[in-house]
């Protein structure tokens, strides 16, 4: 709930970069997609290599003629998912730039107008901490907490589906396997937030 609520107070400085949001979230699934289709690739070369059933429009090639068309691909591929990545890494950071100097506009400004009693009573580390390092933790965790998790998801989405639909009890193994994991992250995450905020305290 907190967490929902720090988000709200973001959505109008979000706001006003919400062009480049949404396109780098419309770059999601293209990402999610050319990285699904690596390993779905590097499977038909060794299928093909191994003499199995391969893509049909693959069987009607000599081997030699096949590799070349999937290693072709795969380059494709890789190429693509490097120029997506940029592209949307290079929004993020720039929305979060974006957002990170408005902040530290406002954050400055409404410090200039608190009373001088509060001045007083606040250390003067604290209020720089909270001036400085904390926007700089908020933009890193807009850059790479709240996109990455939204990208992890749709990534995580297209290949299971992708495993899903190649092979559903091995498909379905692996999906079980990522609740022990899952638990397990949560949990380190959580003990990480309590002693990052223990630090900040202290640096304060």
């Amino acid at each position: 709930m907190k967490d929902l609520r720090r988000l709200q107070r973001l959505l109008p400085y979000l706001a006003r970069d919400r062009r480049r949001l949404f396109l780098a979230i419309c770059l999601l699934l293209p990402v999610a997609a050319a990285s699904a289709v690596q390993p779905l690739l590097v499977g038909q070369a060794i299928s093909v290599l191994r003499g199995e059933q391969a893509w049909w429009w693959l069987q009607a090639m000599p081997m030699a003629s096949a590799l070349r068309w999937l290693i072709g691909l795969l380059l494709v591929a890789v190429l693509v998912r490097l120029a997506l990545q940029g592209s949307q890494s290079l929004l993020v950071q720039t929305i979060g730039q974006r957002l990170t100097s408005q902040l530290r506009v406002d954050l400055f400004s409404h410090t200039l107008n608190l009373s001088l009693r509060f001045h007083d009573r606040t250390p003067v580390g604290k209020l720089i901490t909270r001036l400085t390092n904390d926007v700089d933790a908020l933009a890193e965790v807009f850059g790479s907490g709240a996109i990455g998790v939204i990208a992890d998801v749709v990534t995580f989405i297209v290949i299971a589906s992708l495993m899903l639909s190649i092979n559903r009890p091995l498909g379905l193994m692996l999906l079980f396997l990522q609740i022990p994991i899952t638990w397990l992250v949560i949990s380190l995450q959580q003990r990480y937030r309590k002693a990052n905020y223990r630090v900040r305290e202290e640096l304060g």
